[in-house]
């Protein structure tokens, strides 16, 4: 999992500078991109700490401040999480240990939940409008 999750956060990382480079407004790119290298850091890692949870806020909560009513889908997606992990950690987490399904199943959501918002936050990164992307003309064929 370590080098799937050095491509993954450089990869992102990549496309991120690159939508920078290419002239795209800090607003929409920040928030964008840190809950993508959070949300992919937690979702490639081998280690799953519950801890790491907790990291989802920091740039959701950047985003909200931004954009309440875009950000709104995905910090509903969070909290989901969060209640997951606050179901499996301190409730079942021995329950967990032995196979039981009600544990499985919700770490199962919520490991399912991580991958979607980590693949909400690529989508919408690379979807970012640049500068150049503003002042493109189309082209008139001239006779």
């Amino acid at each position: 999992m370590t080098p799937l999750l050095a491509v993954g956060v450089l990869g992102i990382a990549a496309l991120g500078a690159y939508k920078m480079w290419r002239g795209a407004h800090f607003s929409a790119v920040f928030p964008t991109l840190s809950l993508a290298l959070v949300a992919a850091f937690i979702a490639l890692n081998k280690v799953g700490s519950p801890q790491y949870m907790v990291w989802l806020s920091v740039p959701l909560v950047i985003a909200l401040v931004l954009d309440r009513k875009r950000w709104f889908g995905p910090a509903v997606l969070v909290l989901a999480i969060a209640g997951a992990t606050q179901i499996i950690y301190p409730m079942v987490y021995f329950d967990l240990l032995v196979a039981l399904p009600f544990p499985v199943v919700v770490i199962t959501v919520r490991n399912i939940l991580l991958v979607v918002i980590a693949v909400w936050t690529v989508v919408k990164l690379a979807r970012v409008r640049t500068r150049s992307s503003f002042t493109r003309t189309p082209h008139v064929l001239t006779a």
